[in-house]
C-alpha cells in the first residue's frame, strides 16, 4: 500500500506581527519555492467572510499551510524547507 500512496510533506507556519497583505504576499513567495506544490492562506477566492478570514488571521498573526513535492524526508522537501526558513 505504501507504493501506491504518497504522504505529502506538509508544514504550517505561524507569522507574527504582520498585516494581512504581507501575509497574502508571503505565502505567494513561499509558493515559487522549488520543492513547493502549495501554500494556503485563507480559502483561495477573492472575498473570505469575516467569520473564514479569523480562522487564519487573528490579530497581527496569520497561519499558513504548506504542501511540499515530496515526503517529508525527501530532499526536496528538506530544501524547500531551508528556504522557507531562510525567508525571516
Amino acid at each position: 500500500m505504501e507504493d501506491e500512496f504518497i504522504t505529502y510533506g506538509t508544514a504550517r507556519i505561524m507569522l507574527s506581527n504582520v498585516t494581512y497583505d504581507m501575509a497574502a504576499n508571503l505565502a505567494a513567495e513561499l509558493a515559487s519555492i522549488d520543492g513547493v506544490t502549495s501554500v494556503s492562506f485563507g480559502n483561495g477566492t477573492e472575498q473570505d467572510t469575516p467569520e473564514e478570514i479569523a480562522e487564519y488571521f487573528k490579530g497581527s498573526d496569520a497561519l499558513l499551510s504548506v504542501t511540499f513535492d515530496g515526503e517529508e524526508t525527501d530532499p526536496i522537501s528538506l530544501s524547500a524547507m531551508e528556504e522557507i526558513k531562510a525567508q525571516r
